[in-house]
């Protein structure tokens, strides 16, 4: 869940963007005031790059790292600057290859999201941050999430808290990202409606955000997490425009990466039947992740 977040609070840096330039620094904390992520960007117009400066494994992106977007956040690159390579990622066509690889993993892993809810529960006028007027909004999700792995059935629950403080003012190309979130659809019909559930909130640029979130399993086993992401300094600035380019000699992971995925939809076809126990295709998806920017 933290990884989710913390990706969540990543883009949102992506939408910001002004004529001169804007450099920013932001912080990512969960419920112990201990750090997940320290980054600091540079956005530009429709581009903006995203260094992680400090980086926990939860974030699934190592330290050293950044992504980037030259066209407003329809295309990232991940980039890998100690290994000199990346990851170019569409994000219409990667939500399409998430409900693709779910589909097809069939009887092996079943995922199905039901009764999703959303309200909003204040929302009135904030403080101004960076000089900027804000929102001050809170809301509440919740939904329930049934899987199936290896013939196993656990059902878990689902709620959100959030509380963000939202700017208007801060528009431009780079706001893309959200607008396109708001249009994918997986083909996993489960998924999809989670995904336009959980995006219909987003009604501006949140300067500050805080996440609780609780899951309780059908064990009664219950987990509650924090995740706190704010942007810590924000100014305008004359921006380089080298630090929007990919190095010449950086490898290209695309080819790699699709054909693993290939590789273990073909494996868990193989395997699909109620049989059909934790093997193969398990190692494979480790093999693929594992050293993935630190991801697994």
């Amino acid at each position: 869940m933290k990884r989710l977040l913390v990706v969540t609070g990543v883009s949102v840096l992506i939408g910001l963007s002004a004529r001169a330039g804007v450099e920013f620094s932001s912080r990512v904390t969960d419920d112990q005031s201990r750090e997940i992520a320290l980054t600091k960007g540079v956005v530009d117009g429709p581009k903006a790059r995203i260094d992680y400066l400090k980086s926990s494994a939860d974030t699934g992106v190592k330290s050293g790292s950044y992504l980037l977007t030259k066209d407003g956040g329809k295309t990232i690159y991940m980039v890998d600057a100690e290994n000199k390579s990346y990851l170019k990622m569409d994000i219409d066509k990667l939500a399409s290859q998430v409900g693709d690889f779910m589909n097809a993993a069939g009887a092996f892993v079943r995922i199905k999201f039901s009764d999703p809810k959303f309200k909003t529960i204040l929302n009135e006028r904030g403080p101004k941050m960076f000089g900027l007027p804000t929102r001050h909004v809170k809301t509440e999700t919740s939904y329930t999430v049934t899987a199936f792995v290896f013939g196993r059935r656990n059902v878990t629950t689902v709620s959100r808290q959030e509380e963000m403080w939202v700017t208007m003012k801060l528009k431009d190309s780079g706001m893309q990202i959200w607008t396109q979130q708001r249009r994918i659809k997986t083909g996993n019909k489960g998924l999809d409606k989670m995904i336009e559930s959980e995006t219909k909130r987003i009604k501006g640029i949140p300067l500050k955000l805080k996440s609780v979130t609780t899951t309780k399993q059908s064990n009664g086993k219950s987990e509650t997490s924090t995740v706190m992401t704010e942007i810590t300094s924000l100014k305008q600035v004359s921006v380089d425009a080298g630090k929007f380019e990919i190095p010449r000699d950086y490898k290209n992971n695309n080819e790699e990466i699709a054909a693993g995925i290939n590789e273990l939809k073909r494996q868990i076809k193989e395997n699909n039947d109620t049989k059909h126990k934790e093997g193969t295709p398990t190692e494979s998806i480790n093999k693929l992740m594992n050293g993935f920017f630190g991801g697994k």
